[in-house]
C-alpha cells in the first residue's frame, strides 16, 4: 500500500491499483538543509531518477539565482546525508532553461542547450553532455548536424535516442523556432526531423508517450507572446508527423505534464494575459483522444509547481496562484487517472515550494530549494521529504 491511497500487488501494475482511502501519509522532514544539497540557493534546477546504479538515486541539475549553481548533486533519501555526491557540470558552467532526459533504467543522462550563468546560450563543448550515475565529469557528444543552441526547448529520450524540439533561440528569449533533430545514441549522430505541423513556440511541454514524442502549448515569439493550445507527436522512425486533436483546455504557458504509461496528463499554466488556470486534461496518443481531469481537488497551485508521476498517481506540488495570491498552495494532491479522484498528503511540515525542484524517488517525494511568497521570492537552501507510500 502506498501512502497516496493505492494497493498494489503482483498481479496489478502501480498505475490500475485499487485505493485504500484510508491511509494517510506521515508530515514531511527536512532532509539536508543545504550543507550537502544546493548549498547557494537557486531555482531553475532540473532533476531525473536512474534506477540501476544500485540503489535508485536522484538527480540535481543546473540552475541558478544570484550564485550559479556549477555542480550536480546525486542523493538517496533512504539512504541519507552519507548517500549524497557532488560532481562539477561540463566545463564548470551553470546552466538555466536546458533540456534534461534519461531513461530511469539507464545509468546516463543527456543535457542540451540552456544558458549560461553570463546570460548567453551555452554552444560549443558545452552545448550537449552526457553524465553518468556515480562518476565525475561529463562526456561531450557529436554536435554535427544538431539543433542550434536554444533554451526553454522541449527534450525526450527513449531507449534509442533522444530529441530536441523548440525553443529560444536567441540570448533575450524572445524569438523561438519550430526546428528540432534526434540524437542517435549508439551511432553518435543526428538526424534532423521534418517539417512540424506546429507554429514556432518555446514553454511547451513534451513527453516520450511509448514510440514517439509529443508536444502541447507553449508561446510564440516577442515580449507579451501568445500562447498555444495545440499539439503534434513525431514518430523518428518514419520522422513523420502527426496532429493531436483539439484540446479542451485554454491555451497556455508554464504548464507541466508526465506521462502515466498511457496518457499524457497537463495541469495549470497561464494565458497570455497571466491569468492561470487551475484545471488539467490527459492525452490518449493511441486513441487520439483527451479527458479533462476531474474529481474535486483541493486548491492547487498554477504556476511554479511540481508535477510528479509516482506510478499510480499524478501529484501537483505546491506552487502558487499567479495574480490572486503571492503566497504558495502549501498542499501536495495527488490523482487517480483509474478513478478520477484526489488525494491529498499530510502537509505538515511542508516546505518553501515555489520554483521548487521536484522529484520522486522509491517512496518519497522531494523538493529542493524554492520559495514561499512570490512577492517576496527568497530561496531557501533545504531540500526536504515526504512518504508517499
Amino acid at each position: 500500500i502506498d501512502l497516496a491511497g493505492n494497493e498494489t500487488d503482483s498481479a496489478c501494475s502501480k498505475m490500475y491499483a485499487k485505493v485504500n482511502t484510508a491511509f494517510s501519509s506521515p508530515a514531511w522532514t527536512q532532509f539536508d538543509n543545504g550543507t550537502f544539497i544546493d548549498a547557494a540557493p537557486s531555482m531553475g534546477a532540473k532533476a531525473v531518477v536512474s534506477m540501476i546504479s544500485g540503489p535508485p538515486k536522484a538527480i540535481v541539475f543546473g540552475g541558478y539565482s544570484g550564485t550559479p549553481i556549477t555542480n550536480r548533486t546525486e542523493f538517496r533519501p533512504i539512504g541519507g546525508i552519507g548517500s549524497v555526491s557532488v560532481y562539477a557540470n561540463a566545463g564548470g558552467q551553470a546552466y538555466a532553461s536546458f533540456g534534461i532526459a534519461n531513461q530511469e533504467d539507464s545509468f546516463d543522462f543527456y543535457v542540451f542547450g540552456g544558458m549560461t550563468q553570463a546570460g548567453t546560450l551555452h554552444s560549443g563543448a558545452n552545448l550537449f553532455n552526457k553524465y553518468t550515475v556515480n562518476t565525475p565529469g561529463a562526456t561531450g557528444l557529436s554536435t554535427v548536424n544538431a539543433p542550434s543552441s536554444r533554451s526553454k526547448l522541449a527534450m525526450v529520450m527513449s531507449a534509442t535516442k533522444v530529441c530536441v524540439w523548440g525553443g529560444y533561440i536567441n540570448n533575450a528569449q524572445t524569438t523561438t523556432t519550430d526546428d528540432g533533430a534526434c540524437y542517435d545514441i549508439s551511432g553518435d549522430t543526428w538526424t534532423t526531423m521534418s517539417g512540424s505541423p506546429l507554429t514556432v513556440r518555446a514553454n511547451h511541454v513534451a513527453e516520450w508517450v511509448g514510440d514517439r514524442m509529443c508536444i502541447w502549448g507553449g508561446n510564440g515569439d516577442g515580449g507579451s507572446p501568445p500562447v498555444y493550445d495545440d499539439g503534434a507527436c513525431y514518430n523518428p522512425t518514419g520522422n513523420t508527423w502527426n496532429t493531436m486533436s483539439a484540446s479542451p483546455l485554454e491555451g497556455r504557458t508554464s504548464h507541466e505534464s508526465v506521462w502515466t504509461g498511457k496518457e499524457m496528463c497537463i495541469w495549470g499554466g497561464e494565458n497570455a494575459a497571466g491569468v492561470s488556470y487551475e484545471n488539467g486534461a490527459c492525452y490518449d496518443p493511441v486513441g487520439n483522444t483527451w479527458r479533462m481531469i476531474g474529481g474535486s481537488p483541493p486548491s492547487l497551485g498554477t504556476i511554479g509547481f511540481n508535477l510528479l508521476w509516482t506510478g499510480a498517481r499524478m501529484c501537483v506540488v505546491g506552487g502558487h496562484k499567479k495574480y490572486t495570491s503571492n503566497a504558495q498552495e502549501a498542499v501536495t494532491a495527488c490523482w487517480s487517472p483509474i478513478y478520477n479522484n484526489w488525494q491529498t498528503i499530510n502537509n505538515t511540515g511542508f516546505p518553501a515550494s515555489i520554483k521548487s525542484t521536484g522529484v520522486f524517488i522509491e517512496d518519497d517525494i522531494c523538493l529542493i530549494s524554492g520559495y514561499s511568497n512570490a512577492a517576496t521570492p527568497s530561496p531557501v537552501s533545504t531540500t526536504s521529504c515526504v512518504k508517499v507510500r
